[in-house]
């Protein structure tokens, strides 16, 4: 599983690409990762609704058989560990509320929200092991048929030639395509760096424009923009584990006014980003410092490039 969605009182829901882990949420210290996600309100869901929707993919996949509790035996709440475990989560929470009570309260959405034309849910098939890449193919067919610009924003670019073929049908008919991932330096995924790295060349072989992030903390968003009305975000990363082996959900949102705050989202991180081209040489305009390759990084790229390649679908 590698979609990430929170859905309260059926009306309302969270999604995107944040794990639930102290890179991705609140102010602690040390490392972290930036990600997005969309915030859906809908007090009166209709059938049709993507809450509804959302609500039965949850409810789908709790039911199947592939899933099972971790540990379903009420003796367990009698260890000590388990007890003590108890206590510090019901401290913790008490603490937080003490300190956030004036946040936490009823909130109307109305001023923080935009009206939608159409939400749609897209998603990989549920079953363990190996998928159809069915987010990929509906993605694919969306970037082909914008009219003047496709935004890519993804944490790792780790393509087969059946992807990379994709990306070439969209550079034909798109004169604006772009894509924004971590740099080598700077991406928090020894893999991903890895692959990038190697392969680089290649991406821009099919047409798309690159950008790379050098902000100092790994960037996890994944966002897509296709003209000045579709939006699109999730937890899919352009790579082959999301293609082919990952549950994943991306939500496709048409709305000039999401398009728009996205847009903005987005621009706030390529503002400290390079574009590289061919040649290895970069056009910068935001006069961007870059993180340095430290040897270490080196020396992890080249044992994963040379060790693990071959299973580079996994990473």
């Amino acid at each position: 599983m590698h979609d990430k969605y929170l859905i309260a009182d059926g009306k309302r829901y969270i999604l995107g690409g944040r794990n639930t882990y102290n890179y991705f949420l609140g102010d602690f210290p040390g490392h972290k990762n930036y990600d997005r996600d969309v915030l859906v309100v809908c007090d009166e869901p209709e059938k049709e609704n993507s809450v509804n929707q959302l609500s039965e993919y949850f409810e789908t996949i709790w039911n199947q058989e592939d899933s099972g509790y971790f540990h379903n035996n009420k003796k367990l709440a009698n260890r000590k560990s388990v007890k003590n475990a108890v206590l510090e989560l019901q401290n913790s929470y008490q603490k937080y509320f003490e300190e956030n009570k004036e946040r936490i309260c009823e909130t109307d959405y109305t001023d923080e929200t935009f009206e939608t034309e159409k939400i749609t849910l897209v998603s990989n098939p549920i079953h363990t092991g190996s998928k159809e890449p069915v987010v990929w193919y509906q993605l694919g067919e969306l970037m082909k048929n914008a009219k003047n610009r496709v935004k890519i924003h993804t944490p790792y670019i780790i393509c087969n030639d059946m992807m990379y073929n994709t990306w070439e049908e969209i550079a034909e008919n798109v004169s604006d395509f772009s894509i924004m991932t971590n740099s080598v330096a700077n991406n928090g995924n020894p893999f991903g760096s890895a692959d990038y790295a190697k392969n680089r060349n290649r991406i821009l072989s099919t047409g798309i424009n690159i950008w790379e992030y050098e902000g100092g903390y790994s960037y996890h968003g994944k966002s897509i923009l296709l003209d000045d009305d579709l939006s699109v975000i999730g937890s899919f990363n352009m790579d082959m584990r999301s293609a082919y082996l990952d549950t994943e959900l991306m939500l496709v949102i048409r709305s000039k006014d999401i398009n728009k705050q996205l847009e903005e989202g987005m621009m706030e991180y390529e503002k400290v980003s390079r574009q590289i081209l061919e040649g290895g040489t970069y056009n910068d305009p935001y006069h961007v410092e870059p993180i340095e390759l430290t040897k270490k990084r080196q020396r992890k790229i080249f044992l994963v490039q040379h060790l693990l390649g071959w299973a580079r679908y996994l990473f």
